[in-house]
């Protein structure tokens, strides 16, 4: 069991499955790059391969199986020369994976019975020439196919492993040694392709979690400002009425020009930690500028209720710099479709978070979104509005 184990591993290797979607597009732009050259090398050698047919070959092995190659060559091509929409991406990589290998399987097959009946009917003297060939195909054939490694394996196994075993079988020391190198570049090869997708994986990995903390601010974990835009749109698409609440400290410069900027960083973690307390379901909460926070929800998911708890909670909680620490909160809900929507959802949040500062702070305040034909002068207003601190 332990055996089999080991080699369903080796022929079907794990991939991580929050980078397996992306694996799959990154291996298939790969392959388009490797097997265009690839299929179209094999089919310019095909008139190579028909010259150095043996004579004793016949008509069927020494120019039908060429040209049948030059058919599967020219199909191969054609598969990688098709490119894909953005938004059938993931889809037609698939395809196009699983297509090359059984396009590659069935060129393999039909590669080394052509290298074994020349290699059987030519003279004692030439017929070495047949499998060297093979093997340099099988090679390059392993070395393109290497995004999809179950692919190349399949390829090197069909063409390696009948090659070595027909040089085994004549008995002659040659042809043993030459059977014995060819299992060798084979081994070496596996070697290389586990490599290959073990940097593949990490690469991606890598590149999942910097996407990961470009969307994260770094001192409390939170959505950055550029991530909760994102999602908002992504979050409203669904269809619901959202509630969004902007949370600003009061006085938080005081905080910092009194204790310093370390116990500021504190007071804004803890604060944080308060904020994600109300971030259940699909609820986002996001630091969107120095000591400002938001969340933002479907109404059914976001209560209303949650904006006083949190001037509540924050006043009676007991801060890093151990002082009393209020905040305002200004809320709006409406309708986030497109960008003209969510910009006015979010001034109206906005301006209500003014309103809550000039009428004394700690406390919340809802403001009513205008309807979309009064957006361009909402836009206007609050720019030219100053929030005080």
């Amino acid at each position: 069991m332990r055996i089999l184990t080991r080699l369903y591993k080796l022929v079907r290797p794990h991939v991580p499955a929050h980078i397996r979607d992306e694996f799959a597009i990154v291996a298939a732009d790969l392959l388009r790059a490797q097997g265009r050259l690839m299929f179209f090398g094999f089919l310019v050698s095909i008139p190579v391969g028909i010259a150095a047919a043996s004579e004793n070959a016949g008509p069927f092995i020494g120019v039908g199986l060429p040209l049948l190659l030059a058919a599967i060559c020219v199909v191969g091509l054609g598969i990688t020369l098709r490119d894909s929409t953005p938004h059938e991406k993931l889809a037609s990589s698939q395809s196009l994976l699983t297509k090359t290998w059984i396009w590659c399987s069935i060129l393999s097959v039909m590669a080394t019975t052509w290298a074994i009946a020349s290699w059987a009917t030519a003279p004692a003297e030439t017929r070495i020439y047949y499998p060297l060939i093979m093997i340099v195909g099988a090679l390059t054939m392993g070395y393109c196919l290497a995004s999809i490694r179950h692919a190349a394996l399949c390829a090197l196994f069909l063409m390696i492993v009948p090659l070595a075993i027909m040089l085994f079988s004549t008995g002659d020391r040659m042809d043993a040694a030459a059977g014995t190198a060819f299992l060798i570049a084979g081994v070496f090869q596996l070697f290389m392709l586990d490599r290959h997708h073990a940097l593949l994986v990490e690469l991606l990995e890598h590149k999942a979690e910097a996407r990961t903390l470009s969307r994260l601010d770094p001192l409390t974990g939170l959505l950055n400002r550029r991530a909760f835009l994102d999602d908002g749109y992504v979050m409203g698409a669904q269809g619901d009425a959202m509630r969004l609440m902007l949370v600003d400290i009061d006085n938080f410069k005081a905080v910092n020009d009194r204790y310093g900027h370390d116990k500021g960083d504190e007071v804004l973690r803890r604060v944080a930690q308060l904020m994600l307390s109300h971030a259940r379901g699909d609820v986002a909460v996001a630091r969107i500028g120095g000591e400002e926070f938001a969340l933002l929800g479907s109404k059914a998911q976001l209560d209303a209720a949650v904006a006083l708890q949190l001037v509540e909670e924050v006043r009676s909680t007991a801060m890093p710099h151990g002082d009393v620490l209020t905040v305002s909160v200004g809320v709006a809900e409406g309708s986030i479709t497109d960008e003209p929507s969510w910009r006015r959802v979010y001034e109206t949040a906005d301006r209500a978070l003014y309103v809550a500062k000039r009428e004394g702070r700690d406390q919340v305040q809802t403001g009513q979104c205008p309807p979309l034909e009064d957006a361009a002068q909402v836009t206007g207003d609050a720019k030219s509005t100053s929030r005080a601190a």
